[in-house]
């Protein structure tokens, strides 16, 4: 639970309606600083002050569950609050983006390799089935001429007989 007192969208505008940070002393006290818009505001309209002290009192420092706190850091105004956390925001984002495109590309280069590793099975494997052919090419090519050899030389022999 947070409170409004704590909140770096706590401002209030000056007479030309620029919003203004709300330094330690008119948080705790609730009273807006001088020269300044008699009412306290939420930058981030969660909720609305009054002319009333004790409603605005008891409204700054009421204990809620507020979505858009941003815990207040003296000498920045709402407007840079809100700056900072959109950087933040935003840091976080790229830095997502960069860790999904970085397991983008490992699981690309895995199923790069994964590709590569059957293909290179497959190239073994012809190459054996290659290597198979050509002994069996070369035994019927050494085989039929000394087959035909020696049957030549046998009915020569069976001739001559």
């Amino acid at each position: 639970m947070v409170n409004c007192v704590k909140c770096g969208l706590l401002g209030v505008r000056d007479k030309y309606r620029r919003l203004m940070e709300v330094d330690e002393e008119p948080r705790r006290l609730c009273s807006p600083p001088s020269g300044s818009q008699l009412l306290f505001l939420c930058c981030a309209h969660e909720i609305s002050f009054s002319q009333n002290d004790n409603d605005c009192r008891s409204k700054l420092h009421e204990e809620r569950d507020c979505q858009a706190f941003i815990e207040w850091r003296p000498g920045f105004t709402p407007t840079e609050h809100k700056e900072m956390i959109r950087e933040t925001e935003e840091r976080e984002r790229d830095r997502q983006w960069r860790e999904n495109q970085a397991r983008a590309q490992r699981e690309w280069q895995e199923r790069q390799a994964e590709r590569e590793d059957a293909r290179a099975k497959r190239d073994r494997e012809w190459r054996m089935e290659d290597i198979r052919h050509l002994k069996t090419d070369l035994w019927v090519k050494i085989l039929i001429p000394i087959l035909a050899a020696a049957v030549g030389a046998l009915s020569a022999w069976v001739a001559k007989g």
